[in-house]
């Protein structure tokens, strides 16, 4: 269920993390600019697509249906730092996220 993401992923991932950005920070930046003309679906799908590199260290919850979303990496050579964690909204309190956090621990 846990599996690194590819570029076939891309345009779930980007779906994932625009709405639950708009929904997480929007109220916080109160910036429509930014949330709904420079975060983009469509555009960020395309990074994935077309820079691998921002599939680093990213890996999914993946069912049938790609629900959720880590980005983890290393701090040095003990010591590792979660960067992202989203799990799409429809999911969320199913235990995903718990999961994907046990997941990067092992």
């Amino acid at each position: 269920m846990i599996r690194k993401a590819e570029t076939k992923d891309a345009s779930r991932l980007a779906e994932i993390l625009i709405f639950a950005k708009r929904t997480a920070y929007r109220k916080v930046f109160n910036n429509d600019n930014v949330s709904f003309n420079e975060m983009q679906v469509l555009d960020l799908a395309l990074d994935f697509r077309d820079k691998e590199y921002k599939l680093d260290n990213l890996y999914v919850y993946d069912d049938g249906i790609v629900k959720g979303l880590i980005r983890w990496g290393k701090i040095d050579s003990k010591d590792a730092e979660i960067f992202e964690l989203y799990i799409d909204t429809f999911f969320q309190g199913q235990g995903i996220g718990n999961i994907l956090i046990k997941d990067c621990i092992e």
